[in-house]
């Protein structure tokens, strides 16, 4: 089984608001970029890898590689200010 298809039935076996969720988000990543590449990571939790098969190409135009020193998983949280900020500058542009 290819790692698109055990994520596939991960959201099938979520029957909650988690699996809409999850399927949605999902669907609006691989329809933003139809180059990332979705990999099973170890200990069984799934992941979205926004990785390339063409690495020179460049990011998209009006794009901005943030930054967040010392930022962890919750930087939405421990950054929430700053993130938050990035967030709504992204949305609106």
């Amino acid at each position: 089984m290819n790692p698109s298809e055990r994520i596939d039935q991960l959201i099938a076996g979520l029957t909650d608001w988690r699996g809409k969720t999850l399927a949605s988000i999902r669907r609006s990543i691989l329809d933003a970029d139809r180059e990332i590449i979705e990999e099973w990571k170890w200990m069984g939790k799934p992941s979205v890898v926004p990785r390339r098969n063409n690495r020179g190409r460049q990011r998209p135009q009006g794009c901005e590689l943030k930054m967040y020193e010392g930022a962890a998983h919750g930087l939405f949280i421990t950054h929430a200010e700053r993130f938050n900020h990035d967030v709504l500058r992204f949305i609106t542009a």
